[in-house]
């Protein structure tokens, strides 16, 4: 049986956004040259910085540094994503109603 839009609710549809979202990601991170390029460097750099002698206290800030803009990076392409979402919903809501 098709599912009506009164039958969507907004927590499926962030739910399958999710779940496209993690699938369209590997899909893509797969074959994008940059991504590779920059996941090899990322490697090379963790190694040399790893070599550096930093005290404990220095060690922990940059780590705390990294993590918090690994972090923030993440949230922005999650909340990016899912305003596309909202941008598709919305526009197909519109074609529906003028349809």
């Amino acid at each position: 049986m098709p599912v009506t839009n009164c039958e969507l609710d907004l927590e499926t549809v962030y739910d399958k956004a999710y779940t496209l979202m993690d699938l369209n990601i590997c899909k893509k991170l797969k074959t994008d040259e940059i991504y590779f390029y920059d996941k090899k460097h990322v490697g090379e750099l963790e190694e040399r910085y790893e070599a550096l002698s930093l005290e404990e206290e220095h060690r922990r800030i940059v780590n705390d540094y990294d993590a918090c803009k690994n972090s923030m990076m993440s949230r922005a392409m999650e909340l990016a994503y899912l305003a596309g979402v909202e941008a598709v919903l919305a526009i197909l809501l519109v074609k529906e109603q003028v349809a």
